[in-house]
């Protein structure tokens, strides 16, 4: 007879709504929104926030990142998502390395104690890398259980990146799940419900239909069944203003012109991505990225004999092992700016 296994009290956990009696006990409150996520909103905005488990891996718990930006309307969509009043219970985030998909993911989540269980995929992922597997310990066969029934059981997100990598035959057999389904585990016998909190949520390059940019390596046309499944958020890009405030919170020491003029180099890198259509640049300065350099810089301005310490931190960030071609743009497009800089 299959064993069904029941996720833990309290099942019907929500980021909106009245506390229940079992969240109350479990230490669940609320917390503005605001004060949460950094954006505009009244008061009256709050969400639940749940106790970190201390018995779940650190990895289910990103580290709260305090310079993160949220957009206050994809922050929207995806608290409507978790509530539980969406069309689909499934969401996945699409751009371009970088952007942030997997941190805005991994950073709400965090953010309302709610744990979070990822696998990035490629071409040769399976199904059975999804669910689980036998392994030998110590001369016996156990069975591990994969990311989706640990999710399910611990009221959990199962998080899947680089979804677009995936098998069209892998990508249809998670269709069940998707469609609000538990998981069966035939090899023991298990029957893991799908509890009502949990949601799958993805991320990708594409919309699923290929990269004809030829820039993600492993990128494939996926099933449209598969994609038809989920809610479809596009991040969203930083305003020049927005990069500007960040680079002035997490590298104050650089000088005001030394950071705006490296906001303006990575715009100029990223409008000629050969993705956006608009140039033949086959790499972006994400925020990540940009971020990165401008840390690095300022460790580098701190040494003696370094030359120019923006100049040596973007090449270790971004352009080292860049074809030349590439890079001979991009040194353009500071020296561009350095003139600007001595030229106001």
């Amino acid at each position: 007879m299959a064993q069904s296994t029941t996720p833990p009290s309290p099942a019907s956990w929500t980021v909106v709504g009245p506390i229940t009696p079992e969240e109350a006990q479990a230490g669940v409150t609320y917390k503005k929104q605001s004060d949460l996520f950094g954006v505009k909103a009244p008061d009256s905005a709050v969400v639940k926030v749940r106790k970190i488990d201390p018995s779940l891996p650190g990895e289910c718990y990103a580290v709260i990142d305090d310079h993160f930006i949220f957009d206050p309307v994809q922050l929207k969509m995806a608290l409507l998502l978790l509530s539980g009043r969406a069309a689909l219970p499934n969401a996945i985030m699409m751009g371009d390395t970088g952007t942030g998909k997997s941190a805005f993911w991994r950073q709400l989540l965090s953010r309302l104690g709610i744990p979070c269980f990822a696998m990035a995929c490629e071409t040769k992922t399976r199904f059975s890398d999804f669910i689980g597997s036998r392994t030998l310990k110590n001369g016996t066969t156990d069975y591990d259980l994969g990311v989706i029934p640990l999710a399910m059981l611990n009221n959990g997100v199962f998080l899947m990146e680089e979804a677009t990598r995936c098998s069209n035959t892998t990508q249809m057999r998670l269709a069940p799940i998707l469609d609000g389904g538990g998981v069966v585990i035939p090899e023991t016998g298990q029957v893991i419900p799908r509890p009502p909190a949990f949601r799958f949520l993805a991320t990708a390059n594409s919309g699923g239909f290929g990269d004809e940019s030829g820039s993600y390596a492993g990128e494939q046309v996926s099933s449209l069944a598969f994609m038809a499944r989920f809610l479809k958020f596009q991040v969203i890009p930083l305003t020049t203003d927005q990069q500007k405030s960040l680079l002035s919170r997490v590298a104050p020491a650089l000088p005001e012109t030394v950071r705006n003029l490296m906001v303006k180099t990575a715009d100029e890198i990223n409008k000629n991505f050969v993705g956006n259509g608009q140039g033949a640049l086959r790499f972006t300065l994400p925020p990540r990225l940009l971020r990165a350099w401008a840390l690095t810089a300022t460790e580098l301005k701190a040494m003696k004999g370094v030359g120019d310490p923006t100049w040596m931190a973007l090449e270790l960030v971004l352009l080292n092992g860049a074809p030349l071609d590439d890079k001979a743009v991009v040194t353009e497009i500071y020296a561009n700016w350095l003139k600007e800089a001595a030229n106001p």
